[in-house]
């Protein structure tokens, strides 16, 4: 506010799409690394679902498919799920409004991403989790996991906010240098 009004031009780098889909890749590796860390088996055989098909979602679904994953998609959106199944994965229909959709999670699964930012695993449907199972949260906050609630139910959860930063300290910052340099070049251009 204060630089608007002094006419102070400023850029927000994290609003550019390039930029989010650069970021969305680093923190999809940096959820595989992760999960690889903490599981007990290979990724690949391994049962795996994500909820939401945004940014990250679709660069962790292709990773983990590579890797030979079965991978589950959960979305609300039909063209989401579409897109998915193309991409080799399994698809799971899910909204917000009704929790029982999230039943076919609740067994069999070694690792759930939720990237969807907002609360789809509230302390009843943690309940019904086999407590093998990991639950990354990889959502803005406020998140779709509670967090608190897995904790106290004694659920495998891990908030993973921030990962480029925090996993690939180089790479997250070549990124917001290369985003920068694009937009003062584009402005020098104008």
């Amino acid at each position: 506010d204060r630089l608007q009004e002094r006419g102070i031009k400023y850029f927000d780098y994290f609003e550019s799409e390039a930029f989010q889909i650069k970021n969305a890749y680093t923190t999809a590796e940096a959820a595989l690394f992760i999960a690889m860390e903490k599981l007990e088996r290979t990724v690949r055989g391994s049962d795996l679902a994500i909820t939401g098909y945004g940014r990250i979602a679709k660069q962790l679904a292709a990773l983990l498919v590579s890797l030979g994953g079965r991978v589950t998609v959960c979305a609300r959106k039909e063209s989401d799920l579409v897109w998915a199944e193309l991409a080799g994965c399994r698809i799971l229909h899910i909204s917000a409004e009704d929790k029982s959709t999230l039943a076919p999670l609740l067994c069999g699964y070694d690792v759930i991403f939720n990237t969807v930012p907002h609360l789809l695993f509230d302390s009843d449907a943690l309940r019904g989790f086999e407590k093998k199972t990991l639950l990354i949260e990889l959502a803005s906050s406020p998140g779709g996991i509670d967090v608190l609630a897995a904790k106290q139910l004694g659920s495998r959860v891990l908030w993973a906010a921030s990962l480029p930063g925090k996993y690939a300290p180089e790479s997250a910052g070549e990124l917001i240098a290369d985003c920068v340099r694009t937009i003062l070049e584009s402005e020098v251009r104008v």
